[in-house]
């Protein structure tokens, strides 16, 4: 079974609840337990709301895209957006950049959540892009 879903929310807050919505509506039918689509849909919350909070300062025209596929036993969701360079799965010591706007974005819970129901994570910079990848395995 394949199944994905491609989005491109408008980079605000205003957009946020119906991007959610439907990558839950996504998790939900694909098969995950309530536990992994919770957790699942508010790491992605929490990681878009502080791409839309701190990470555009200085983008002219920014940009999120998000696939959200199943295949098989997996729900994998990749987030690229062309906001500030940022790792989230990075260690405090690990950040090259220092400033107000990553020592935000640092704290959030996004990663934390994901792996404590059995999540796992990847991240890059490539061609002036974030691109963060989520995945859940399914029964």
């Amino acid at each position: 079974m394949h199944q994905e879903i491609h989005l491109y929310p408008e980079p605000g807050l205003a957009s946020l609840v119906d991007t959610i919505q439907e990558v839950d509506a996504f998790v939900d039918a694909a098969g995950m337990t309530a536990e992994q689509a919770h957790s699942f849909t508010a790491a992605l919350e929490e990681y878009l709301t502080s791409i839309i909070l701190y990470g555009f300062d200085g983008t002219s025209q920014p940009e999120i895209q998000i696939t959200v596929k199943r295949e098989r036993d997996q729900i994998s969701c990749e987030l690229v957006d062309n906001g500030a360079h940022f790792d989230p799965t990075a260690s405090q010591d690990d950040q090259v950049q220092e400033s107000a706007q990553t020592d935000l974005r640092r704290k959030m819970l996004a990663i934390s959540m994901l792996e404590a129901t059995g999540g796992h994570h990847e991240w890059c910079h490539m061609n002036g892009r974030n691109h963060l990848r989520l995945e859940y395995r399914i029964c």
